[in-house]
């Protein structure tokens, strides 16, 4: 059973984490340095703080939060304060609609999704996980109620939360990519339930493809690589994984922005696949 505070938390899961402008779709080392112009170091965020301050995502989404780490890079994220009751007890959470690791160099080299911290444990932002406190982590959550819960900097790492999201420039917004290039981006896959995960595509103007696909399962990152060609919308990439390789060879749609759909080939199995931005089609919470 839970409480209602929880029962605002669940209601959270159903709600896209990519209702701004492509706000997640773009963050990188610019985007970040955008982000710290205005924003206010804090040591601790209270539970008190928390709810006192306006979503820069607009109404019923989260804080955003800057994060750098102890290896220098750094930890975006979007966040809300929240609990679970389970029989007499209740559990402050913190629900992590979204995160992303930009590396020092500018590139995401994490991305998660939906992630629950319960008080007592850290966030170690340079893997993406929640850690027990002996493993290390770049924040810690602490707190016996809602109340009075805080999230607070643990080792060398530094906090900011941001009250305004980057303004795009109209050149930007209105001037689309064109050629291969207009393919970089994030995508979910779903290959005949057999994997799933995230697809992050880097596609530079002469169609060369590099990335990286992110197990929904098991959180571990595998190389891409691969191009766009004959014709332009067909990608053709390889992902490996430590013991094994699996093709892909989709086509995006013309008609339909951020769909694509083809074959992956597993070693002595071929499967269907689907790629898909965010928000471009209404896709299963699971594989299952």
């Amino acid at each position: 059973m839970y409480s209602t505070f929880a029962l605002t938390l669940l209601a959270l899961w159903g709600v896209p984490a990519q209702a701004t402008d492509g706000f997640w779709e773009n963050v990188d080392s610019t985007v970040v340095k955008q982000l710290l112009q205005g924003a206010r170091e804090l040591k601790r965020l209270s539970f008190a703080q928390a709810v006192s301050r306006r979503s820069p995502f607009g109404a019923g989404r989260g804080l955003l939060l800057l994060v750098q780490t102890d290896q220098s890079a750094w930890g975006v994220l979007e966040c809300q304060f929240a609990a679970r009751k389970r029989a007499d007890r209740v559990f402050p959470v913190v629900f992590v609609r979204r995160f992303a690791l930009v590396r020092p160099t500018g590139g995401i080299a994490v991305s998660r999704e939906r992630i629950e911290w319960f008080a007592g444990l850290e966030l170690d932002c340079d893997i993406g996980q929640v850690v027990p406190p002996a493993f290390g982590g770049d924040l810690g959550f602490s707190g016996d109620r809602p109340d009075d819960c805080a999230v607070v900097t643990r080792g060398d790492a530094r906090l900011w939360i941001v009250d305004r999201l980057p303004r795009r420039e109209p050149s930007e917004a209105g001037t689309p990519k064109q050629g291969p290039a207009r393919y970089s981006g994030r995508y979910k896959l779903f290959a005949d339930g057999e994997f799933r995960g995230t697809l992050e595509l880097q596609v530079s103007d002469q169609g060369i493809v590099r990335g990286m696909f992110v197990s929904a399962e098991t959180g571990q990152q595998y190389a891409v690589r691969g191009r766009f060609g004959g014709p332009e919308y067909r990608l053709q990439a390889r992902i490996t994984f430590p013991r094994s390789v699996q093709d892909l060879d989709v086509y995006f749609w013309r008609r339909l922005s951020g769909v694509a759909t083809g074959l992956v080939h597993a070693e002595e199995h071929v499967y269907g696949v689907l790629l898909a931005k965010p928000g471009a089609v209404e896709l299963p919470e699971t594989g299952d």
